[in-house]
């Protein structure tokens, strides 16, 4: 285990907000460094780690405090350490106070006072209730648990002190920092064995094998050393990485010693050859922490991007990621009992993974390209998947159908007459369509020409295609919503002409000041569902309309509102209406719950985020999963209405989020320049009795 501070100076401790509501999250997330090829498949994850509901604080912001808003502003926790029994979970941080507190309940035990500057670093004892700690202020520091009381202050470093560590019998501690030297100390007597230095510049990590037989050291002079514990001596150097080293840890079983530091790799040395077992390149940034899983089979990285990455030491390879931190990640700790991992960051977040419990795992990294995603979803057999990608804005996209079994590209329909190209099937599979801001067009999908097409010109999305391709629905050049019949896929030439010249129906007159935001269908397809939102009174309104007439059903409207969207259950029976400010970017959104009978209000909740962009149900009902802005995915019981939990699927605006027929995986696509459209294996999300709403 990795009970080393991350090291971080105070120069790149950010001044952040306080962030410490615990989000609902899985740890697995498109790695960077697996398969850029389109098309590329990759295992199911096998090492999974879920966010638990529970929120962790520091005493620098009380959670039970009366009114947080008068509380000081949490501090940056810099150093976490769990007690050998996993009962304890101890916080060091900007705050001299150390926290402890109790994984058993998540109450705050108490908190020991001495440090005069910031605790970096914190290491328990692994055979009795001593916590070891180092700080800025030059100290290092016994506290015994069991009465909550220092023990002894062990001495003094010429400079900071930046990591601690016991030895496996919990007879000898170790201390580095600032100036360059390893201090040994003599837990029972409480006086110093002695110092080595060899090191050229400060030391920043550091770990005794399981055995107690050799002590491993790293730091600014970008080398590690290893030590004879026994002898007080140098044993050897390893060199290779070329920036300076933040955090290493001995794999359980004591044959692996994993290093990771500023050249962004993270590197698995061979403890009996001192060879290099793997090298991996973290493109996203700095490698500040690292710790071992307590079974050995999951290292997990932290990087200065706010980044985790989970590793397979078996296969020597990167098994997934998520940016699970605004900021960077400054330490991390497994639970020895539980298998929990605890992660902490600049951002001032402390947050807990459980190991196995996933509401999402990446089953397959695919459809990738360097450009923009626009869309992504399924055919009614889920066999194929058609997604669009922006070319160049306003000027065309391609649309690319797949083949799911292999995910290898079937064929392209290239569109050059702007921006906001989206692609759909039919029902049964005889026509594919794509729809610009010019134009709606029909292509054959099996040898991709075009049957026929005619032109929306100068208005955009939205527009609404009938399963059977028998209509469409969508908003003239005047603003007004209108139907136009379209011919049979295998009508004769002369017939599909004579559509194209057709006059549209018109259901709803186009209104002043007046935005159609979304165009959809009712299940059963006789109502037509337009949300859109006027200007000037800022206000966003859902209808239900007669699809033969246009005659408005029902009107649900939310003033102070400029983004309203709404979607049926499957069985018809409830409608859900998504309204936000996006013009707020610290707002929320407000989720509220009709029944499609009486069109009575429900129930009303509210989303975490001011930026909503779509919102799908899974096809049997019980579920539904609400996109974002900022590349978030929220899971609900649709039933309870209870939240399910939520991930980060993308680092940017997810433009759609759709079920595969199975309910067993979900799509999500990005327009982040260069993100792929991403498949989850979401048949985890079932709702648990103990689950807190």
């Amino acid at each position: 285990m990795n009970d080393n501070c991350a090291g971080a100076s105070r120069e790149r401790i950010a001044k952040s907000p306080v962030c410490l509501a615990i989000m609902i999250a899985t740890l697995l997330m498109d790695d960077g460094g697996l398969g850029s090829v389109r098309g590329q498949t990759q295992p199911t994850e096998r090492l999974s780690f879920a966010e638990n509901a529970r929120v962790i604080t520091h005493p620098g912001n009380p959670p039970d405090a009366p009114n947080a808003n008068d509380q000081p502003p949490s501090p940056t926790v810099l150093a976490v350490a769990y007690s050998p029994d996993g009962a304890v979970l101890a916080l060091g941080s900007e705050n001299p106070v150390i926290a402890l507190r109790s994984t058993i309940n998540n109450r705050a035990l108490g908190s020991l006072s001495g440090h005069t500057d910031t605790v970096t670093c914190l290491a328990f004892s692994p055979v009795n209730k001593l916590l070891a700690s180092g700080g800025y202020d030059e100290t290092v520091r016994l506290w015994n648990l069991a009465d909550m009381t220092e023990r002894t202050a062990l001495g003094a470093h010429s400079g900071g002190v930046l990591a601690v560590a016991f030895s496996p019998d919990g007879k000898v501690l170790a201390s580095a920092g600032f100036d360059k030297t390893i201090t040994l100390w003599d837990v029972a007597e409480s006086r110093k064995i002695t110092s080595l230095a060899v090191h050229t510049g400060p030391v920043r990590t550091l770990g005794f094998a399981p055995d107690g037989k050799v002590l491993a050291s790293a730091g600014s002079d970008r080398v590690v050393r290893l030590w004879d514990v026994e002898a007080r001596t140098f044993k050897s150097t390893w060199d290779g990485h070329r920036g300076a080293v933040r955090a290493l840890a001995f794999s359980p079983d004591g044959a692996s010693l994993a290093t990771a530091g500023e050249d962004h790799t993270v590197r698995l040395w061979d403890l009996a050859t001192g060879k290099t077992r793997m090298t991996h390149t973290d493109d996203s940034d700095s490698v500040l922490t690292l710790a071992y899983s307590p079974k050995g089979d999951a290292l997990v990285t932290g990087s200065f991007d706010g980044r985790l990455r989970v590793w397979s030491p078996p296969e020597h390879k990167s098994v997934s990621s998520l940016r699970a931190h605004h900021q960077g990640v400054t330490s991390l700790a497994f639970n020895p009992a539980t298998g929990t991992l605890v992660s902490a960051g600049f951002d001032k977040a402390i947050k807990l993974w459980s190991p196995g419990a996933r509401i999402a795992t990446l089953r397959s990294t695919v459809l990738t390209s360097p450009r923009r995603f626009g869309e992504a979803r399924y055919s009614t057999d889920g066999k194929l998947m058609i997604t669009s990608e922006l070319t160049s804005p306003g000027f065309g996209a391609i649309v690319r159908i797949w083949d799911t079994a292999t995910w290898k590209e079937l064929g392209s329909i290239a569109e050059d007459d702007g921006s906001n190209v989206f692609g759909n099937f039919s029902v049964d599979g005889r026509l594919i369509s794509t729809t610009s801001r010019r134009a709606v067009r029909f292509w054959d999908p099996q040898r991709l020409t075009p049957l026929f097409s005619f032109a929306t010109p100068g208005r955009p999305l939205p527009t609404t295609l009938a399963p059977d391709c028998s209509n469409v629905v969508y908003v003239d050049e005047n603003g007004a919503i209108v139907m136009r019949k379209l011919p049979a896929p295998d009508a004769p030439d002369a017939v599909r002409a004579e559509a194209e010249q057709q006059t549209s129906k018109v259901l709803v007159k186009g209104q002043p000041d007046s935005i159609v935001q979304q165009l959809g269908r009712s299940p059963d397809l006789k109502s037509l569902i337009v949300t859109s939102i006027t200007r000037a009174e800022r206000t966003a309104t859902f209808s239900l309309r007669d699809m033969s007439n246009g005659h408005e059903i029902v009107r649900k409207t939310e003033p102070g509102r400029d983004f309203a969207r709404a979607f049926f259950a499957p069985d018809g029976k409830t409608v859900v209406g998504i309204f936000s400010d996006q013009q707020e970017e610290t707002g929320d959104t407000t989720l509220v719950f009709w029944s499609a009978t009486h069109w009575n209000e429900l129930a009303r909740m509210t989303v975490p985020s001011a930026a909503p962009t779509t919102l799908a149900f899974s096809p049997d009902g019980s579920r539904f999963a609400v996109a974002s802005r900022q590349g978030i995915v929220y899971f609900w019981d649709a039933a309870t209405r209870r939240p399910l939990g939520q991930f980060r699927a993308h680092d940017g605006v997810i433009v759609s989020v759709y079920f595969s027929p199975d309910g067993q995986s979900l799509a999500t696509a990005s327009t982040v320049q260069g993100e792929p459209v991403k498949i989850w294996d979401v048949s985890k999300t079932e709702s648990k009795p103990d689950a807190k709403p």
